[in-house]
This record gives C-alpha cells, structure tokens and sequence, in this order.
C-alpha cells in the first residue's frame, strides 16, 4: 500500500521548515509560526494533512542554533507503509532523510509511545530481517555533538544504536560491555556509560572530539575519554550493525528524537537542548 506521510500532506508537498528561530513549520502555502500556547501534534497518530509546529510549546528547538546537520522525530516526517517506517524524513534543511526499502527490515511506528510522542521501534539481533534505517552518503567531520532519546529494549553487548555505514573504524554508539551500559568509538572507545537502564527512556548526549569525547544520560555524571579523530564519510544508520566496526548486531531499541550539531554546543545552548528534550519527554528519566 502507498506510504502513509505523517505531519506531511501528500497533496500539499513535502513539508519545509523555517530556520529563522520561531519554530515555523511550512507545507505547501500552508504556515503555522510557533506561538507560546501552540503545541505539536503530540498524538503521534498518521495524520494526512497534519501540521507540527516543532519546538514552540517548549521555547526552543533545535533549528534554533546554527549548523544544525540532521534532525528526526516520532512526531514529523515519517513515511508509514502498513504501520512500518520506510522513511524518517530529516526536519533540518539538509535532506539526511532515512530510509529502508526492504518491507521486512522496516522498524514499527508506535503511535504515542513517549509521553504523548510518536517513537520508532527496531526489532534488533542477527536476523537477515533484522530492522534498520540510513541516509544517503554524506561527509561529517569532527567535532560533533550528538544528542538521543532512545531506550533499550533488550541489552546485547556491542549492539549497534546508531553509527557509520562505512566498513572502517568511524563513528559508533552502541550498547556497552555490561547490562545499562552505552559506549561511543570513532577509533578509540570511551566507556561504557551504565547509567542507561534497559526499557527505561533516556536523554543522550554524546560529544564526539577526539580526547574530549563524553557521553552523558540524563541528568548523572558525564563519562569522558578519547574516541579517536574519525568522522563519518558515508552517512549514517539506526540499529544497522556494519561489517569491521566494534558492534556486532543491530540494536534492539527504540527512538523518540535525534539531532546533531558540527560544533560541541555552548554551555547555555546544551542546557537549551536538555531542558528541550526533558521538557518534551517528561517521562524520559534515565
């Protein structure tokens, strides 16, 4: 069956976003500008023809700082075929869309799966049919600054959550080498992280920068090291293992939201995107 576009009308067009910082959502000559008692259609539901005023109800967004590179939510730019997710559409102005062709390897929509959110679940393992979405190739040098709200759904040591598509040693986060533990490689490991407990929601932070890396949920101590000077040159994947990297099965988790940045954001930007995202998914505790 034809895909089902969520936040996106299939007669008014793919949708565009403002980045001008006021959480304009435009599709088509439809705009909405972000107000303070606006809220996102938050139902998480396949709504044709929906419109999502991202970040307004929150006072931030992510377009709200520069450069953003890749942004993805449960509540816009998903392509639905039969309840599965066969493109998660990138709501920067880059177009790193992901996307999978193969019906079987389509992870689940789960409609309000996070306070009120929609969410995208990845039935993880070794299977030939084990779920995953990527982008297109593109180029991402250091440093970055990654944020996730994601869970573990089962915990398998060196299970992928989210990395590069090449076959070399760039970049990974995947699941640690004890139970709640989270670890990043870009050529060197920095952790495991074991603040983050298996099927409870999660704030992620993880800034790749050579000998400055961290990863960080939640609210607990930062986990610092080096993870290597590697950036990405293909682009990226969710839950998808890759042949020579360090995880070795796709991850058996699920996502609410995911940004990146080219540049470690400032101390009162991070606090912004924290609080964001805290604010957004109250019942993400980890």
């Amino acid at each position: 069956m034809p895909g089902i576009g969520i936040g996106v009308s299939p007669d008014l067009g793919a949708s565009t976003r403002s980045d001008s910082g006021h959480g304009a959502e435009s599709l088509g000559a439809l705009v909405v500008a972000g107000t303070s008692n606006q809220t996102m259609h938050a139902s998480g539901a396949p709504k044709v023809g929906a419109v999502v005023v991202a970040g307004s109800a929150y006072g931030w967004a992510p377009t709200d700082v520069a450069g953003l590179t890749l942004w993805i939510h449960g509540d816009a730019g998903i392509t639905l075929n039969s309840g599965n997710v066969s493109a998660w559409n990138d709501q920067s102005s880059n177009a790193h869309n992901f996307t999978q062709a193969t019906t079987l390897k389509q992870p689940l929509f789960v409609s309000g799966g996070l306070n009120g959110h929609g969410t995208v679940r990845f039935a993880g393992g070794l299977s030939a049919n084990a779920h995953s979405l990527g982008t297109a190739s593109f180029a991402l040098a250091q440093p970055n600054d990654i944020w996730i709200v994601y869970k573990n759904i089962t915990h398998v040591t060196n299970s992928v959550i989210f990395c590069d598509q090449s076959t070399s040693a760039f970049p990974e986060i995947f699941q640690g080498s004890s139970a709640n533990a989270v670890s990043l490689f870009a050529g060197s490991t920095v952790g495991p992280d074991t603040n983050q407990t298996n099927n409870v929601w999660g704030v992620a932070r993880f800034q790749i920068n050579g000998s400055s890396s961290s990863i960080t949920v939640g609210n607990h101590t930062a986990t610092t090291g080096n993870a290597g000077a590697n950036g990405t040159t293909t682009g990226f994947q969710l839950a998808q293992f890759r042949t020579g990297g360090i995880s070795v099965s796709n991850g058996n988790i699920e996502i609410a939201e995911l940004f990146i940045y080219p540049a470690i954001l400032g101390a009162s930007d991070a606090a912004a995107a924290k609080a964001y995202l805290q604010t957004k998914y109250s019942s993400a505790t980890a």
